[in-house]
Parts: structure tokens; C-alpha cells; sequence
């Protein structure tokens, strides 16, 4: 059985609406509570609290009928509503002592925090539902995985990556983690269904690309480290959320300086060579960079040639690129053309103001000088000089992620 992305967006659309509704429901609450009485802090934080569980418990169960029905249709079998339990109770009440620390407990921020975060707990009763009757069914055939519905963080794409499993307590372990503002679904289902949309093996080869780009190597087992985490979300923020999640190259959006400005190539192929050209723009040996960066899921933007180059990801970071070739100056073995290059980009990063956000794609395709050799100058060139972000390209077009 297939389950249709339809059916999964009106899921979502569902708990969503009972997400907005509880929160909307506890501020309102609140707002009539505050009109009427003259509490202490203490007693409004007491009000705070009780508002807050009144709204987690009856919407909560609100979205676990959902994700009952829901259930029914996934996995083909009766699920049972899942209360919300006395850990999630305790949770909001720590998170109520958090606010009250650095906000006025009578303002309209307050409240939307609280808020927010009983709307948050509304939501995952669903997942916890589905989770539980998961659990309840296992011998019964039903599985259960986690839908990603966003590329933020790797610890859900670790989990979405594994794709169904049956409830086990090696599977189980982290199956109700989630982090704040987590969008992510689990959905039920059996042996051999599929969830249009959700391709878990193109989610793994996405995040062992990223991880290959950084050096790292089993990203899995560095899913806790939290170094580590904080460099793969950082390239995750750079890349297509469509390659990252269905396996889709991005395309390069050449909006802003048309294509054909680069030059036209004679056969569209691995050869970048100026052979391979018809008619070669002013900077077409950065097509190679272009085609490379967007085959390893970055989002790119090329801007106009008396600008920066380049525009990547979806927060649109400005970047310059950089194509050698070798000349009477740049030596196989000479360092210096390897810094030149980056005091350059340096220099034009500085012309606009942004001399502390530099940062350099550097591509060896058309210099002869080792790959290895390079990466090791390019490293220690970009530390010296305070490079901001630095990516070298080498010649089969493998994109690592130096700074």
C-alpha cells in the first residue's frame, strides 16, 4: 500500500489546527483570568500552570483521536488514544519557571512562549499516540518511522533515515525525542508499504555526502556529539531541503547573470575542459564550481560579474570563487599562488564592506598541482588570513568543506 502524500498533508493540516487552537485557547484563558483577579506572582504562575495542562490535556486528546484515525488508515488497525503523561506535565511547568526568569509574567510575550510550548506538547500527543500503538502492535506486523518535514536537525533525519521499523528496544530508544518546534510526523504502517515522498535511503545518502564533505566519517555514531551536530546542521543550512529530502539536484539559478555569460558548452558532460566549449564567457571555468556545488545539494544563486560570485544556500551567504590555472607565477610547488588567490577574494570581500564575512570556493580542475597539496595550502592559508568559510572542489568535482 502506498500512503498518499494527500492524506499525509491533511494530517498535518489537522494537527496544526489543534496546535493553534490550544495555544490560542490557554492565551485567551489567561486574559479573562487577568481581567478578573489581582493575583501575587505566585498565584498567577499557579493560574499559568493550570491554564497551560487544561489546554495540553484537552487538545492533547484531541490530536491523539486524530492520530488514531489516522492510524487506522496507515497501519489497518484500531489504535487507542494515548493520555498525556505526568513527565510532559512536569516539563511545562519547568519551562513556565524558565520564562518567568527573563520575561515579564504578565506580558503578551510570556504568554506566547507558554503558548507556544503547550501548542508544541498538543502536537506530539499525536506522535506519542502513534508510538505507543506502534509499540502495542509490533507482533502484529504494524511499524512505525519518522517522517522528516524539515532538514534543521540531524538527530530526525538520523531516525527518518532508518525508514520503518518494527517497535524494538534497540529501535526504540529515541523514538519520542524531538527538539522545540519539531515538525516531524510518525506515521504507522506494514511490511512493504511505502509514504509518497518519503525516500529514507536518498535522506542517508544526502547526510553521508554532507559528512564525507566535513571529513567525518559513520556521521550516525556522532549523532550525540554535539560539535559535531553543530557542523553537519551548518551545512544542512546550505543545502537544496529537496536534495537533502527526496534526492532532487538543485537547480542553479542563474536569474541574477544568465548562463550563456559563462559560455556554452558543445556537449553537456564531465568534460569542462575549453575544448568542450563553443563560445567561453569571461568566467566559464566557474561552471565547473557551479555544476559541482549543486550535484552535492548546495542551493546556488551566481550573481553579476562587478559583484561577489556567488550567492549559496537558502539563507543566500555571498561567496567569491576562485578557478585557477597555472601560470609563470603559480608554480606546482609554490605556496603563493595558492595565497594570492585567497587574499584576493579577501580584498574583494573588504571592497564591499564584508571584509569579515569572507568566504572562497576554491576549484582545482584547472591546475595540475595535487589535489592533496592544495587542500592542505588552502586549509592553512584560509586560518591565516581569517577566512570566514572555505570549500575546495578537486578535480573529480568532491566538495569538501574546509572552514
Amino acid at each position: 500500500m502506498e500512503i498518499k502524500a494527500s492524506d499525509l498533508n491533511d494530517y498535518e493540516s489537522e494537527l496544526a489546527l489543534y496546535q493553534k487552537k490550544s495555544r490560542e485557547a490557554f492565551i485567551a484563558c489567561m486574559k479573562a483570568h487577568m481581567q478578573l483577579n489581582d493575583d501575587t506572582d505566585k498565584e498567577h504562575l499557579k493560574e499559568v500552570y493550570k491554564q497551560a495542562v487544561d489546554a495540553v490535556q484537552i487538545w492533547g486528546n484531541t490530536t491523539a483521536g486524530a492520530a488514531c484515525k489516522f492510524f487506522g488508515k496507515t497501519a489497518r488497525a484500531k489504535a487507542r488514544i494515548c493520555d498525556v503523561p505526568d513527565f510532559i506535565l512536569e516539563r511545562i511547568n519547568d519551562r513556565i519557571i524558565d520564562y518567568s526568569k527573563t520575561h515579564d509574567i504578565r506580558s503578551d510575550e510570556f504568554l506566547e512562549l507558554v503558548g507556544s510550548c503547550a501548542g508544541s506538547e498538543v502536537r506530539h500527543n499525536a506522535d506519542r499516540t502513534t508510538y505507543k500503538n506502534a509499540k502495542r502492535l509490533a507482533t502484529k506486523g504494524v511499524k512505525y518511522c519518522r517522517v522528516a518535514q524539515s532538514v534543521s536537525c540531524c538527530f530526525c533525519l538520523m531516525l527518518a533515515g532508518r525508514g520503518p521499523v518494527y517497535w524494538t528496544k534497540e529501535t526504540a530508544g529515541e523514538g519520542m525525542r524531538y527538539h522545540p518546534g519539531c515538525k516531524c510526523k510518525i506515521v504507522a504502517c506494514r511490511e512493504g508499504d511505502t509514504i509518497k515522498g518519503y525516500h529514507p535511503e536518498k535522506i542517508n545518502a544526502a547526510m553521508e555526502k554532507i559528512a564525507d564533505s566535513l571529513g567525518i566519517d559513520n556521521w550516525l555514531d556522532f549523532v550525540d556529539d554535539k560539535d559535531i551536530q553543530k557542523l553537519l546542521e551548518r551545512e544542512l543550512k546550505r543545502r537544496d531541503p529537496r536534495w537533502v529530502l527526496e534526492g532532487i539536484k538543485p537547480k542553479v539559478d542563474y536569474s541574477k547573470n544568465p548562463r550563456k555569460k559563462y559560455g556554452v558548452r558543445k556537449v553537456e558532460n564531465d568534460d569542462y575542459s575549453k575544448q568542450n566549449f563553443k563560445k567561453t564567457g569571461e568566467e566559464w571555468r566557474d561552471l565547473f564550481v557551479h555544476d559541482s556545488l549543486a550535484l552535492n545539494g548546495f542551493a546556488l544563486q551566481p550573481q553579476g560579474l562587478d559583484s561577489l560570485d556567488l550567492k549559496l544556500g537558502p539563507r543566500m551567504e555571498w561567496w567569491e570563487i576562485k578557478s585557477p590555472i597555472q601560470t609563470k607565477a603559480s608554480n606546482l610547488d609554490s605556496v603563493h599562488w595558492v595565497e594570492n588567490n585567497i587574499k584576493q577574494a579577501k580584498r574583494q570581500f573588504k571592497k564591499r564592506g564584508m571584509v569579515d564575512q569572507a568566504k572562497v570556493v576554491v576549484s582545482s580542475y584547472y591546475h595540475p598541482a595535487e589535489d592533496a597539496w592544495i587542500e592542505q595550502e588552502l586549509l592553512k592559508r584560509g586560518l591565516q588570513h581569517n577566512i570566514k568559510g572555505l570549500i575546495f572542489i578537486n578535480k573529480r568535482g568532491e566538495v569538501k568543506v574546509l572552514i
